[in-house]
């Protein structure tokens, strides 16, 4: 004897599978070929039966004999005898038939796929109903109804019977994992994202979760935990898939109109309540997260400028007391100074005209101090400017034939030669001088930086070649 449910091989006395757990009916399954078979044969019995008493009626025009009589009357009686046994023969045959269509996991089976060959899901997925009445630990039988009600369209019946599946302890893991597979891929068919999301929710199998977790909108992950601080907080916001996180910093409901984090968050002095939302690409919003931080910053000393702001004619070199801790930048445009501003590591020489210095300390948690400005106008006591002192280098060029005359054309070439002031500088023992650089510039227009460096002294306007020794230390070849 075979299992209806699963084929499993069983013994004759056995009362349910020991394969699938289903309960073995103990009313026969008839096939239909049989079933028809012994209807026609009782049929045929009853015919014969029929004929037979009709051959056995007396005639009415002979008198009866008493012998005669007694046999009729016993032959009567055992064809009346056959025929009440073969009439409960007929009614229970048509019960057990009844009984196997009713209790018959098998019968229920194969009246669901006749319908679901003919395009008739819901009368499939009814028969299906009345099997998993029978079998309801076979999840085969369930999830098979479940997609002729998704196939006859009607979807929510077919979601809710896979999603209570997922939530039964009936069946096994990997049954579980079809289900969700299945329901998923119904809802994404359907665009009901939220519903998956929701689903996803609810589920325990964390690899499952994992492979559909493009569907979830987890709540944002903050680097930093809520507190209180002594320093910048670089405040980092993640998610678990993509999609944009939506921010707010004083604490009210982020929405897909507030700021779109893109990179860190830094938190300076103050109170911060940053309330933060995630919205993956399918359009889900995470539940809403908060932290709160405060954050309270050391501002560093300003630095601190020997010189004051005024009128300078000799040379001068502008120092600054380093701090113990922080950096010091500056500008020299009037801009308020930052970490991308000039570093001052050493002492600075006055530039020549006026110039406005901002100075500011910045410390290591990226606090700045107060600006320190300066306002220096360098002038020397001399006649000779540094316009004459383009003039000498020059002048000096042309008369050793190195430049064919003052408009810096050089022989065999077609451009010119430039000469720009770049500082003042002072060469020990030596005395002061204009730093000058050279510029070779094409007749296209294109200016190129030479190695040539020129040196003129301030007060007597004498033209030099400024070179460099091998310590590095700068020396004059005079151009007279």
């Amino acid at each position: 004897m075979k299992c209806p449910n699963c084929g499993f091989e069983l013994a004759a006395e056995q009362l349910y599978c020991e394969k699938c757990g289903g309960e073995i009916q103990i009313v026969p399954d008839f096939e239909p070929e049989i079933e028809n078979s012994i209807i026609e044969t009782l049929s045929t019995v009853a015919e014969e039966i029929e004929l037979e008493q009709e051959v056995q009626k007396p005639e009415s025009h002979k008198k009866p004999n008493k012998l005669h009589t007694e046999e009729q009357q016993n032959r009567s009686h055992v064809i009346i005898g056959i025929g009440s046994f073969i009439g409960v023969l007929v009614i229970i045959l048509v019960v057990g038939i009844q009984m196997y269509h009713i209790y018959s996991v098998s019968y229920q089976i194969d009246q669901a796929e006749e319908n679901a060959d003919a395009g008739n899901y819901l009368k499939a997925a009814e028969y299906m109903e009345k099997a998993d009445g029978l079998s309801p630990d076979n999840a085969g039988i369930r999830y098979t109804m479940a997609n002729y009600y998704y196939l006859h369209g009607d979807i929510d019946k077919s979601v809710s019977i896979l999603v209570s599946m997922t939530q039964s302890e009936r069946y096994t893991v990997e049954e579980k994992e079809k289900c969700y597979e299945k329901a998923i891929a119904i809802l994404d068919e359907q665009k009901n994202y939220q519903k998956i999301s929701d689903l996803l929710k609810n589920c325990e199998d964390e690899i499952l979760v994992t492979q559909f977790q493009h569907y979830l909108a987890m709540e944002p992950e903050f680097s930093v935990p809520s507190g209180n601080y002594g320093e910048v907080i670089p405040l980092k916001l993640s998610s678990n898939t993509s999609g944009k996180i939506y921010y707010t910093l004083n604490g009210s409901k982020p929405t897909q109109d507030s700021k779109v984090y893109v990179a860190p968050i830094f938190l300076e002095t103050g109170d911060y309540v940053v309330s933060a939302m995630f919205v993956n690409d399918y359009g889900i919003e995470s539940e809403i997260v908060r932290n709160s931080y405060h954050i309270d910053l050391l501002v560093p000393d300003p630095p601190k400028i020997a010189l004051y702001s005024g009128l300078y004619v000799e040379p001068t070199m502008i120092e600054v007391t380093l701090p113990e801790t922080g950096e010091i930048y500056y500008t020299t445009n009037g801009n308020i100074p930052t970490i991308d501003s000039n570093h001052y590591t050493e002492p600075i020489e006055m530039p020549l005209g006026r110039t406005e210095f901002n100075f500011i300390t910045i410390s290591d948690e990226g606090v700045p101090s107060d600006v320190v400005r300066r306002n220096f106008e360098f002038r020397l006591m001399t006649s000779v400017t540094t316009s004459i002192a383009t003039k000498n280098i020059m002048e000096a060029l042309v008369s050793r034939r190195v430049l064919t005359d003052m408009s810096g054309k050089a022989f065999g070439m077609s451009g010119s030669y430039e000469y720009s002031f770049n500082s003042f500088i002072e060469i020990p023992g030596k005395g002061y001088y204009y730093k000058f650089d050279e510029f070779y510039k094409e007749s296209d227009g294109v200016k190129i930086k030479t190695e040539h460096l020129y040196a003129v002294e301030v007060y007597t306007g004498t033209p030099n070649r400024l070179i460099y020794n091998e310590l590095g230390e700068m020396d004059l070849i005079s151009l007279d």
